[in-house]
C-alpha cells in the first residue's frame, strides 16, 4: 500500500510517501523437474549450491540467480548450446498462508523436422560437445583474411598453430600453449574459453585476441556436434620506443628531465616481452 501527503508552504509543495510493504511471501517448497537424467544427476551432485531454499523470501532475482547458476555450470561441463531459456518456473501462490510453492522445469531441446523423428521425447536430450580441432592463427589480419599467402601449420599438444612462414621464427609453440586451456578432444567449457582469452590478452604482445567457436556442421541441438575452435591473434609491433619529458623546478631554475624506454616484445622468440628504460 502506498499513500501520499502533500504539504504546501510559501508556494512550495512537499510530498511525503508512506509505503507499507506488508508481510512478504516465503517459499514453502521447491521442486526440480528435469527429465534429462544425466543433467539431473549433475545438478543434484551438490545440492548445497542451490540458490533457492525452503523458507527464503520469494524474489524474482532469486529465481533468476538459480537459472544463471545452472546455465553456467552446464556450459562449463560440455553443454555448448545450453542457455537460461531452457529453465522456466511455475509458481503457486494460492496457499492462503503467505507462502508459495515453486517448480523449476528444465526442458529438452526443440528440434526441426519433427515428423521424421521416430525416437520418443525421452531420447531427445541435451548433448555434450567436444572440440574436434583447435586452431591458433598467430598473425591474423582481419583486413586480408582472404589473402593467398602460403601458411605453415605446426602441431603441438593437440593444438594447430598457423602462421605466415615458420612459427618458431616468431613464437615458441610451447610458450603459447601454456596460456591456452582448450585442447582437441576436450569437452567445451566456457570458463576455459574465458581464461584462455584473459591469459593471451595479458601477454601484451597481441593487438587483439579473438576466440571463435563453430559447430562442425549445422544441426539440431540434441546431437553430439563436434566443435572447432579458432583462436585469432593479431600481433603488436615487435619493437616500441617511447620518449617522455618532465619539467623540473629547483630553486627557481627550470629544466627538463627526459627518459627513453625501449620494448622488444619478442626478443627471446617467445611470449615474454623485454623492456629497457634509460633516464
Amino acid at each position: 500500500d502506498i499513500n501520499d501527503t502533500t504539504i504546501y508552504k510559501k508556494k512550495k509543495a512537499k510530498v511525503i510517501y508512506t509505503l507499507k510493504s506488508g508481510k512478504p511471501y516465503k517459499i514453502r517448497n521447491i521442486s526440480y523437474n528435469i527429465s534429462d537424467t544425466e543433467i539431473r544427476d549433475f545438478i543434484f551432485r551438490d545440492s548445497t549450491e542451490f540458490q533457492i531454499k525452503s523458507g527464503d523470501i520469494y524474489s524474482v532475482s532469486l529465481l533468476q540467480s538459480e537459472r544463471e547458476r545452472i546455465s553456467i555450470a552446464l556450459r562449463n561441463n560440455g553443454y555448448y548450446n545450453f542457455n537460461p531459456q531452457y529453465i522456466t518456473y511455475q509458481i503457486d501462490s494460492s496457499l492462503k498462508s503467505q507462502q508459495v510453492d515453486v517448480w523449476l522445469y528444465l526442458t529438452n531441446p526443440k528440434i526441426s523436422n519433427r515428423d521424421i523423428i521416430t525416437a520418443p521425447d525421452s531420447f531427445i536430450v541435451h548433448k555434450k560437445n567436444y572440440f574436434k580441432d583447435v586452431y591458433i592463427e598467430v598473425d591474423y589480419d582481419p583486413i586480408s583474411v582472404n589473402d593467398t599467402i602460403a601458411k605453415d601449420t605446426t602441431e603441438f599438444e593437440k593444438l594447430k598453430f598457423i602462421s605466415r612462414g615458420k612459427l618458431e621464427l616468431r613464437y615458441k609453440a610451447k610458450h603459447l600453449a601454456e596460456h591456452i586451456f582448450i585442447r582437441k578432444d576436450s569437452i567445451f567449457s566456457q570458463s576455459d574459453i574465458d581464461l584462455t582469452y584473459k591469459r593471451l590478452s595479458d601477454l601484451g604482445i597481441f593487438k587483439f585476441v579473438n576466440i571463435r567457436i563453430e559447430p562442425e556442421y549445422p544441426g539440431p541441438e540434441d546431437i553430439n556436434n563436434p566443435l572447432r575452435c579458432y583462436i585469432l591473434l593479431s600481433p603488436q609491433a615487435r619493437q616500441e620506443y617511447k620518449i617522455e619529458f618532465d619539467g623540473t623546478n629547483n630553486g627557481g631554475n627550470f629544466g627538463i628531465l627526459g627518459n627513453l624506454s625501449y620494448r622488444n616484445k619478442n626478443i627471446f622468440i617467445m611470449d615474454e616481452p623485454f623492456t629497457f628504460i634509460d633516464d
